[in-house]
């Protein structure tokens, strides 16, 4: 019984010091978590968070904030068809489509003040592209010597 009870303690002292050592560093001391669960999230809001919503089913995520100054930041997670990112209000992005593949950063800039809603939602992957037959490259093991 002691032996479980210290195991557990253990991994919780261990997972404490690490995120201790990520925020002493200066970055986000949840972001291993956020990112391993494999969803979108916001480490950084330039103003007051006025709700935060995921939907597991879609994968959508939805932050709705009023803007102070600074840039707002949206993480997501790679994924096969990459994700669309859509905002209501007067904001901009200069990445309303996140790429696939690989994990991605999106930056929002709004005015001090305004209301700012950001939806992130993922995208399909896109159909597997057909190759013309006599485009093909013949491959190492159907060549001749």
């Amino acid at each position: 019984m002691y032996r479980r009870l210290f195991a557990a303690l253990l991994g919780w002292v261990l997972l404490g010091t690490a995120a201790t050592a990520r925020a002493d560093a200066g970055e986000d001391p949840r972001e291993p978590v956020r990112t391993a669960a494999g969803a979108p999230y916001a480490p950084a809001v330039a103003g007051t968070v006025l709700s935060e919503t995921r939907t597991p089913q879609t994968g959508a995520y939805r932050l709705a904030y009023r803007a102070g100054r600074g840039v707002t930041e949206i993480r997501v997670p790679s994924r096969p068809g990459g994700w669309r990112l859509t905002l209501a209000g007067p904001a901009t992005t200069s990445s309303p489509a996140l790429p696939a593949g690989r994990a991605a950063t999106a930056r929002v800039h709004a005015r001090p003040g305004v209301r700012v809603t950001v939806t992130v939602v993922p995208r399909r992957p896109g159909p597997a592209r057909r190759i013309p037959a006599g485009d093909a490259q013949p491959s190492m093991s159907s060549a001749v010597p």
